[in-house]
């Protein structure tokens, strides 16, 4: 767990309730976000992004109701679908109840299924089970983006960093260097 001081200065993307990415960079942020959003216990909120600390009893708060960093998000699959279902925020049964896609799925399976013990339950598996990391797309998701109706194809794929293959093509008010470019390229 960061310590509260490299906490406060760290931007945190979150997963929220509302299936949004939010992103804050202060605890005052947080708190006015969780005023517009009606979140209950801000606390909680506090606590999931390091800017209080938790009991001793605990290392840190991993959700907090329908809440949690996007980087902890995982997401599953349904053979012969492409779309990803987020999962996050709250107990495995509680995400059977929320999530009619499982209805009928034994809490314990889903459990199992999300921190990497089982490979598929029925026709779900897993992209990022335990400490798996998220996949690609993820790094790309932005303030306000929906964490719903994501794909698989997408998922999978590591787009190339394309400001880094062109930085010619960057907005520029010098477009010496640019027309430069062309003319070696194209004549």
């Amino acid at each position: 767990m960061a310590s509260a001081a490299s906490a406060a200065s760290e931007r945190r993307v979150l997963a929220g309730d509302d299936f949004r990415v939010h992103v804050v960079a202060s605890k005052e942020e947080l708190t006015v976000l969780a005023k517009q959003l009606k979140v209950g216990k801000v606390s909680n909120l506090h606590q999931l992004c390091e800017y209080d600390g938790v009991g001793a009893d605990r290392s840190g708060r991993g959700k907090a109701k329908g809440w949690s960093q996007v980087e902890d998000v995982k997401w599953l699959k349904r053979k012969g679908s492409d779309i990803l279902l987020p999962m996050y925020g709250f107990t495995a049964p509680e995400l059977v109840k929320r999530t009619p896609e499982l209805q009928g799925m034994a809490d314990s399976s889903l459990k199992k299924l999300l921190n990497g013990a089982l490979k598929k339950v029925g026709v779900w598996s897993c992209l990022n089970p335990g400490k798996a990391a998220p996949p690609a797309f993820v790094e790309r998701l932005r303030d306000g983006d929906s964490l719903r109706g994501h794909r698989a194809a997408a998922a999978e794929a590591d787009l190339p960093d394309f400001d880094a293959m062109y930085p010619t093509m960057l907005p520029t008010s010098d477009t010496s260097e640019l027309q430069a470019s062309c003319d070696m390229r194209f004549g």
